[in-house]
């Protein structure tokens, strides 16, 4: 992430002078009337906009439930998507951005690539008729009114656990159950930011002393998604991870995986939201979209298994970004990282 940092740097000075906003988009951006007013009076706008464009890092089919699911409620908006990483969007909203190019709307992705986009000053606040579902801590507020994002999916990082292999009684319930000397050498882990997000959890909730504890254990460490380390332990090649996907792990067990899923202590949050771009081409079409990935789009989220921001659930989420800027989340990845890799065995 240091090139893309070294981007943001460079685009202070020209993309927030080139990124302006329309008289039409602040005034939509403001809306304070009825929800029912504000959905027709955007779909009106959109047919005339004819398309949205939409960059979004949703993966496996939820994205693509969400496109379908809005060209058939609006037919006469086309939706035009980019779906990619999000690290992959910010290069590509960044390289626009610099060419001068304003084609993306909205963004549906993760807060630390929105973060960047706020503070390269690329992304407009807006108002929803939807936000009061939502609870405080999840609107990331404007100062001068508006929300940059609210958090419309949340993906739980917890113990993933072959079923075959440990029963429910014998499967780690907690961060000291990790220490089980009957797991030594049988435990995997992901080296990307979902196991970075976990041990930095352990960090806060134990300590590094505990942390240390699981030298001891032999972790193996290996450079995959959360997708990939889950299947490992569907395949039976190790008992138990604690760096897989609750949603990826609801998939597979109601296809009737041996897969067992279990939070810990703290159960560090994937969170994603939507934004805004500043010179969205197609202002009403944007939010337009934004409205339905806050309305409709919950449903089919939940369909695949996510989190929502304004559900409760029987453990405790914690959110490692919150309340850091960009700089400062990546280098508590990379501190977190560098433990992680002190503790295992690459295999």
């Amino acid at each position: 992430m240091k090139a893309l940092y070294l981007t943001v740097a460079l685009l202070f000075l020209t993309v927030s002078a080139a990124w302006g906003q329309s008289d039409t988009l602040k005034k939509l951006a403001n809306y304070s009337g009825p929800a029912a007013d504000y959905e027709k009076m955007l779909h009106e706008g959109a047919k005339k906009e004819g398309k949205v464009v939409w960059y979004t890092s949703l993966g496996g089919k939820s994205w693509k439930t969400i496109r379908s699911e809005f060209a058939k409620k609006y037919p006469d908006v086309k939706i035009e998507v980019y779906r990619a990483g999000s690290k992959d969007i910010s290069s590509k909203v960044f390289a626009e951005a610099k060419a001068g190019k304003h084609l993306v709307d909205a963004t549906e992705t993760t807060p630390g690539i929105m973060q960047l986009f706020r503070e390269a000053k690329i992304l407009m606040p807006y108002t929803s008729p939807e936000h009061k579902r939502w609870p405080d801590e999840h609107q990331i507020k404007a100062k001068s009114g508006g929300v940059w994002w609210v958090t419309d999916r949340e993906s739980f990082i917890g113990l993933g656990y072959n079923t075959k292999k440990l029963s429910k009684e014998e499967a780690p319930k907690s961060f000291d159950d990790l220490l089980n000397p009957a797991l030594k050498g049988k435990v995997v882990m992901s080296i990307l930011s979902t196991g970075d997000r976990m041990i930095g959890t352990m960090l806060d909730v134990k300590g590094k002393e505990y942390v240390q504890k699981l030298k001891a254990q032999q972790f193996k460490l290996a450079k995959i998604s959360g997708t990939a380390t889950r299947d490992l332990i569907i395949s039976g090649e190790f008992l138990a991870s604690p760096s897989v996907f609750r949603n990826h792990a609801l998939v597979k067990i109601n296809e009737g995986a041996p897969l067992g899923w279990n939070p810990l202590d703290e159960v560090p949050t994937n969170a994603g939201g939507s934004s805004l771009f500043a010179n969205a081409p197609h202002p009403h079409a944007a939010l337009l979209l934004i409205n339905f990935v806050l309305t409709e789009g919950q449903k089919i989220l939940q369909k695949f298994h996510y989190g929502m921001a304004w559900k409760d659930y029987p453990f405790k989420r914690v959110y490692p970004e919150r309340g850091l800027t960009a700089a400062q989340y990546n280098r508590k990845l990379k501190e977190w990282n560098k433990l992680l890799r002190s503790i295992g065995r690459r295999g």
